[in-house]
């Protein structure tokens, strides 16, 4: 299954291959600094941070840990969600 039919299998409460893991899809499932800090150094992956947040001291996730599948402590991570730009829409009247 691809990340977007994996997302969809479990919303529309069918079983899907893996459990769909939402990994800085939104601002609420992001991840903080110290533990984004340690998930970089396990992946040997350089670059700045971007905060989301300064008071909950959370990041923006980096589209190379998005972007492809990876082994933490021989368990396979996949992450199925993935952010979408924030849409405006017009008030409802």
């Amino acid at each position: 299954m691809t990340h977007r039919e994996r997302l969809m299998a479990a919303v529309s409460h069918r079983q899907p291959d893996k459990v769909p893991i939402d990994l800085g899809g939104t601002r609420d499932s992001t991840i903080v600094v110290e533990v984004y800090e340690r998930l970089k150094k396990h992946f040997r992956i350089e670059g700045e941070n971007k905060l989301c947040d300064r008071m909950m001291q959370v990041v923006e996730v980096d589209k190379n840990i998005l972007g492809s599948n990876k082994t933490i402590k021989s368990h396979q991570i996949y992450i199925s969600a993935r952010r979408l730009p924030l849409m405006i829409y017009p008030p409802l009247l």
